[in-house]
């Protein structure tokens, strides 16, 4: 996950736009990829996330780890992939591994906890028309890959997607670590 924070540590190398921008450690394994369709490069591993760039179909990839997020096409992976001098995602659904399947990445550690007792309901959009997509209970902890507006809850709009696709409301979670996720698009 992209996060603004202050660590510093060999996987954090540049800023750019109040991001930090995640760079491949010099001793890092890689591996490679081709788009198989057009490939939508994006800030987040999420389809509501910012389309930065597309690839052309047979464009080679180079990846550095995956991440499960929402599904694209029935694939809940995304590939952290260099896109010029910075890593971004891409749905691993449109690359073939050249290669051997690459490991999943360090999310780092939580950056929210549920605060709503007993449970705050997670919904399939940022939304409180949307489904019901189950729960999480009281002091769960959580990563979240970015955040939108949507329907107000409790004064807050603010809804995080989490990395199974579902969403929540910012109204019943407290942010740790001094980490707050960044917006969507």
């Amino acid at each position: 996950m992209i996060r603004t924070t202050t660590a510093t540590t060999a996987m954090f190398a540049a800023t750019l736009v109040g991001l930090t921008v995640l760079a491949q450690p010099a001793n890092a394994e890689v591996y490679k990829g081709e788009a198989t369709a057009s490939l939508n490069v994006r800030s987040f591993p999420t389809p509501a996330a910012e389309l930065l760039s597309v690839l052309k179909k047979g464009t080679k990839v180079t990846i550095a780890c995956k991440v499960e997020g929402p599904e694209v096409d029935g694939n809940r992976f995304w590939y952290r992939v260099q896109s010029g001098n910075t890593w971004r995602y891409a749905a691993a659904r449109n690359i073939e591994d050249a290669g051997k399947s690459p490991h999943y990445c360090n999310l780092g550690p939580p950056d929210g906890q549920v605060t709503a007792k007993p449970s705050v309901k997670l919904r399939t959009t940022p939304s409180l028309d949307g489904a019901a997509a189950g729960s999480l209970k009281y002091g769960a902890k959580l990563n979240a890959i970015c955040k939108v507006s949507g329907d107000e809850v409790g004064g807050n709009d603010r809804w995080y997607q989490l990395y199974d696709g579902r969403w929540l409301t910012a109204r019943y979670v407290k942010n740790l670590n001094g980490i707050v996720p960044e917006f969507c698009r």
